[in-house]
Formats: structure tokens, C-alpha cells, sequence
């Protein structure tokens, strides 16, 4: 969630315009991450030599704005644990994700 890191600027700043988040509010997206994977439909996008790799998604509201969020998970191929890879904003037209389970 750091607006100078290289490699994460751009979501950064998505979500900043999106839903006001910004690295003072980590603390909010990560709640919301890990309650959406809690209580939100899993979507199983694919199996390889890493793990079982998923997408969640759901609507994040934060103060007056509301976004979808699509957040990326990886069960590894030794573990059971699920392990957070990424988040980032999605327009709802494409927010849930076209998975061999959604056919």
C-alpha cells in the first residue's frame, strides 16, 4: 500500500481513489481481506506445481465509497494453510472471476 514502492504504487493508488484507503488504513483492508475469506464464495482458478490457486470477491465499503475487491489466494501444494498473494479494485462488471468451477 505504498505509494513509492515500485512495485505496488499503482494498486496503491486505486485504492486510495477508489475507497479512500491508503497505507494509514492497512489495517481496515487486511479486516476486510480476511473477513472475505471467511464468509465469501472461494473461486478455484487453477491447480499447478505451486498449489491450488483462488480468488475471492466482494464489495468493500469504507466511509461514503463502496468498490468490489478481487483478492488472489495460493493453497501451496504442501500445506493446507492459504496464503494471501494479492488485492486489487475491480469495476462489477468483472468482479467475479470466470473460474472452471463457475461453467
Amino acid at each position: 500500500m505504498s505509494l513509492t514502492n515500485r512495485n505496488g504504487a499503482n494498486k496503491a493508488r486505486v485504492f486510495k481513489s477508489a475507497l479512500g484507503i491508503g497505507q494509514e488504513e492497512t489495517n481496515v483492508l487486511r479486516a476486510a481481506l480476511l473477513d472475505a475469506a471467511k464468509t465469501e464464495r472461494l473461486h478455484f482458478m487453477r491447480e499447478d506445481q505451486y498449489g491450488k490457486h483462488y480468488a475471492i470477491v466482494f464489495e468493500l465499503s469504507y466511509g461514503k465509497r463502496r468498490a468490489f475487491v478481487r483478492s488472489l489466494w495460493t493453497i501451496k501444494t504442501s500445506s493446507d494453510i492459504a496464503h494471501f498473494v494479492s488485492a486489487f479494485v475491480v469495476s462489477d462488471k468483472r468482479a467475479q472471476p470466470k473460474a472452471k468451477d463457475d461453467d
